[in-house]
């Protein structure tokens, strides 16, 4: 859980690994801030590459306003990431942005609400959390094998997967709903934190041992890196 504690140290560590970075703390600003990469879920497909820096389009396809890439001025510590599912209703494309943030394959298909995964598609989707995250800086491995699996959170109360027998319910109406708190759910603690700095090259990869055969249309994968931003810190070549 967030704590005035934990957020002074992750703060104090901050300005130090900046330091051991090799990068100039001595103008940057620092500040809680995230960011947020995004990829298309694609079946058959056992890796995923994610765009660190906001001049890098390779692997982020048009998902509206949602992702957070690094300046190329600034750099980031990390001290806490998430990884995520999101869909998208199917009936609106992929560039709507009203879904929430799934931290497992939630099952939902009551007609008229935000789209999820059938029960199907859930068990497949069983084998992302079988994969493993990595990162590379300037090909220096700085994460070898980071496990999904400790993302993967189950609430104690979960959306009622049922389908609609008779009508879509008509809005506005409540949907029962999983009893998530994104203040951590699905986030897990960097230590130590990782600094991903805008002059460098980042290769960051999630790899699953086997592929998903089918996933929900218009869904995505989504990382949330939490932490300090210090901005102003790199020298642009």
């Amino acid at each position: 859980m967030p704590s005035q504690i934990g957020s002074r140290m992750a703060f104090q560590n901050a300005a130090n690994a900046v330091k051991r970075a090799g990068l100039n703390p001595s103008n940057a600003v620092l500040s809680q801030s995230y960011l947020r990469f995004e990829t298309a879920c694609v079946a058959g497909a056992t890796s995923y590459k994610f765009d660190v820096l906001v001049n890098e389009t390779a692997y982020t396809p048009s998902f509206g306003q949602t992702t957070n890439k690094l300046n190329l001025q600034d750099a980031f510590v990390c001290n806490q990431l998430g990884v995520f599912f999101g869909v998208p209703p199917a009936t609106t494309g992929a560039t709507i942005n009203d879904y929430r943030l799934l931290t497992y394959p939630a099952i939902g298909l009551i007609g008229g609400t935000a789209g999820n995964f059938t029960a199907a598609l859930a068990i497949q989707a069983g084998a992302f959390y079988q994969g493993n995250l990595s990162l590379t800086i300037n090909q220096r491995t700085v994460v070898p094998y980071w496990d999904l699996n400790r993302h993967y959170a189950v609430p104690t109360s979960q959306l009622n997967g049922v389908t609609a027998t008779t009508a879509a319910p008509t809005a506005p109406i409540h949907v029962v709903d999983d009893s998530v708190n994104m203040a951590d759910s699905g986030f897990y603690p960097v230590e130590p934190n990782i600094v991903f700095a805008g002059n460098k090259k980042h290769d960051l990869t999630i790899n699953m041992p086997v592929s998903v055969a089918a996933w929900p249309t218009n869904a995505r994968i989504v990382i949330i890196a939490r932490g300090i931003l210090a901005q102003n810190t790199t020298a642009i070549n």
